[in-house]
């Protein structure tokens, strides 16, 4: 296992070193001086990179760490720059609109004495990035504590139509993407009950 390990390791490419050292939130001293010693060693391909990056959503997390590094010593072709740039600047925007839609849910449900709790992306932006926009947003989950049977079909409706175009995607109790629709076994009344309560935007 040990050798396997090793030699899968001797096996990766340069491109994905740097992005394995530019996608960590806590970027050292250290994470610096490899990322100058592979731009040194190596001729890199930038737009794999970049291209790579913005694939996987992380492109402005790795932004962030590339300008801590010193681009001009990094050697980073400057229209690869710019495309980072891009992707770093449109995603604070997408993210902001995330949030602002997000924010008017929770008032909504909120006025309905519903509590709301957030999974998978949205409640990684909140409780682990430093900021939200470190990656790129998808939908936004939420899960109502409020269960399909214990609701009416006028305020089931209500719901739909409310949340219709916002791209938050909700479920009643659960939700589907955490049981892969009922496959896995979880039990939401412990989570519910140890769930932590956060404010966002005053909600």
């Amino acid at each position: 296992m040990t050798y396997r390990l090793a030699k899968l390791t001797r096996n990766i490419q340069p491109e994905d070193r740097i992005l394995f050292v530019c996608t960590r939130q806590k970027f050292l001293e250290t994470d610096r001086q490899t990322m100058l010693e592979l731009c040194q060693q190596t001729e890199l391909d930038w737009q794999v990179i970049c291209s790579t990056a913005i694939l996987h959503g992380v492109a402005p997390l790795v932004y962030v760490n590339l300008q801590r590094s010193d681009p001009s010593a990094l050697g980073i072709p400057p229209d690869i720059l710019a495309q980072f740039k891009r992707a770093y600047y449109h995603n604070i925007v997408l993210q902001e609109r995330r949030a602002a839609r997000l924010k008017q849910a929770l008032t909504f449900f909120n006025s309905r004495s519903i509590q709301v709790m957030l999974i998978k992306g949205v409640a990684l932006d909140l409780v682990v990035y430093d900021q939200p926009w470190y990656t790129t947003p998808h939908d936004v989950d939420v899960v109502l504590n409020v269960k399909r049977e214990e609701t009416s079909v006028h305020d089931q409706q209500a719901f739909t139509d409310f949340l219709h175009g916002s791209g938050i995607e909700f479920d009643y109790y659960e939700h589907h993407d955490l049981t892969m629709n009922g496959v896995l076994p979880i039990e939401f009344q412990r989570i519910w009950r140890d769930a932590a309560r956060i404010e966002f935007r005053g909600e």
